[in-house]
């Protein structure tokens, strides 16, 4: 399955990142880069990965909402910090 799929990619400036979700000013997301998501591998009921295609509605958007994006860079700052 290696190389068949491009995620979406997210750059987040962490030196501005707040510690809580604020709301309105400016955004340390820096860079939001849409992947290709032509195909979608889900659970087939006999065991193992099935592909399938991806609505052409969905490949046009991304994975996670900036909220999400944020979120997730917390954490990642909270875990780099505790195993520094």
């Amino acid at each position: 399955m290696k190389g068949k799929i491009t995620p979406d990619a997210f750059y987040v400036f962490k030196p501005t990142l707040p510690p809580v979700e604020l709301k309105g000013g400016f955004s340390p997301i820096i860079v939001k880069n849409l992947g290709r998501k032509t195909k979608k591998y889900v659970l087939d009921k006999a065991g193992g990965l099935k592909e399938r295609p991806v609505e052409k509605g969905k490949q046009l958007k991304f994975s996670l909402f900036d909220g999400e994006i944020l979120a997730l860079a917390r954490w990642a700052k909270i875990i780099e910090e505790y195993y520094k």
